[in-house]
């Protein structure tokens, strides 16, 4: 889905007309044959001409009036096998729960940093828990003795065992979601409102926003630590627990001769959005990381994706495009094209190189090899 453009949008208006035909600027037509035609999707029709809409049928998709349930419907006929029909009907049953009641609650309590949509904010609540089943995915390779493909580790954890895991990642994952785009007051209000959901209770003025029976979670609650928040807890999978984010921030060792610049001081903010960002790139899902200037985010992503602590070098390849304020949409869309040009002739041109090289006595490879991976890493200054 985009925008319209009117400098070509005006273009297309004798293609769109009964005879199909498109004329171009160096007096070149081509016409359309008469079973093709043309669907448009796109935002608005804020620079589409009368001439342009009259020539198209209209057809209006509000999203309110889809949701997200058809969403969540396909998305859990996806997961793996291993979890079992059983705890994929839990998953969905704690979707139904407990995600009208956040979805209410943003849009009407919150300010949002960003502005979002329903779909778009369960869905990032599917995407944090899809992340989190590694352990519940087939082997891509490997048989056992007797010729039978390698159950997954998940696949020998009982019912109870997987309901507990997956009420932990769930709540997890609504707090990374639907409470992750507000900023630093919203989230404490967000608190108290998960608290209460989370506990099994029904926040007040929020009861016709959720079933009339409500799941009963086995998985144990957040520590209510003082002046701590749920955002201050990230789940254990393993061990089913709710583990404090500093616990897994590193002791700080400053190498001899390090510049001033290139130190940064490990902090619960620094291990949860590292922690969010590596979810995010090894599980090939895009992430918008959105706030002030000044608050670390080139930092901690630059860091882990560029800085080779979070990456192995040995699967991934960086690539850093930077913008500024004098920086157009062309200028970046020739930028990102370019680059992917030049690894795709890389790519293509590798075989023959290195046909060259080894006749010459050479083993090296240009490109980046198949078994790696390109990020691209877009900052503004």
């Amino acid at each position: 889905m985009a925008q319209l453009m009117q400098i070509w949008i005006e273009n297309m208006n004798t293609v769109l007309d009964d005879n199909k035909k498109l004329c171009l600027p160096n007096s070149e037509i081509i016409a359309m044959s008469p079973t093709m035609s043309m669907i448009f999707e796109v935002g608005d029709l804020a620079a589409a001409s009368p001439a342009t809409v009259s020539r198209c049928g209209m057809v209006y998709l509000e999203p309110a009036s889809l949701g997200w349930k058809p969403m969540l419907t396909s998305w859990v006929a996806s997961l793996p096998k291993a979890l079992g029909a059983k705890s994929k009907h839990h998953l969905e049953v704690l979707f139904d729960w407990a995600v009208p009641a956040c979805l209410r609650f943003v849009r009407r309590e919150l300010q949002e940093l960003s502005p979002t949509d329903d779909a778009g904010l369960a869905r990032g609540a599917m995407r944090v828990v899809e992340s989190c089943l590694d352990d519940f995915l087939p082997e891509a390779r490997g048989t056992s003795e007797g010729g039978n493909v390698n159950q997954p580790p998940g696949a020998a954890l009982d019912e109870s065992s997987k309901a507990k895991q997956l009420e932990g990642l769930f709540l997890f994952a609504l707090i990374w979601s639907t409470g992750a785009t507000c900023d630093s007051a919203g989230r404490v209000k967000f608190d108290r409102f998960f608290r209460v959901l989370a506990s099994g209770g029904v926040p007040d003025g929020y009861g016709n926003y959720m079933p009339a029976k409500k799941p009963i979670l086995t998985v144990p609650s957040i520590p209510m630590a003082s002046r701590q928040t749920v955002y201050d807890y990230r789940f254990d999978r393993p061990t089913c627990s709710w583990v404090p984010w500093m616990d897994s921030v590193p002791i700080l060792a400053i190498p001899a001769g390090t510049g001033f610049a290139d130190i940064m001081v490990p902090t619960k903010d620094t291990a949860r959005y590292s922690y969010l960002l590596d979810l995010a790139v090894q599980h090939r899902q895009s992430l918008l990381m959105v706030g002030p200037s000044g608050t670390g985010k080139t930092s901690i992503i630059a860091a882990h994706l560029l800085g080779g602590r979070g990456l192995s070098p040995e699967q991934w390849v960086p690539i850093a495009i930077t913008l500024s304020a004098r920086t157009t949409a062309n200028m970046l869309q020739q930028q990102v094209t370019s680059i992917a040009c030049l690894i795709a002739a890389c790519m293509c041109c590798v075989a023959a190189v290195n046909n060259y090289f080894q006749r010459a006595g050479y083993a090296g490879l240009l490109g980046v090899p198949s078994h790696k991976c390109a990020h691209v890493l877009r900052t503004d200054h």
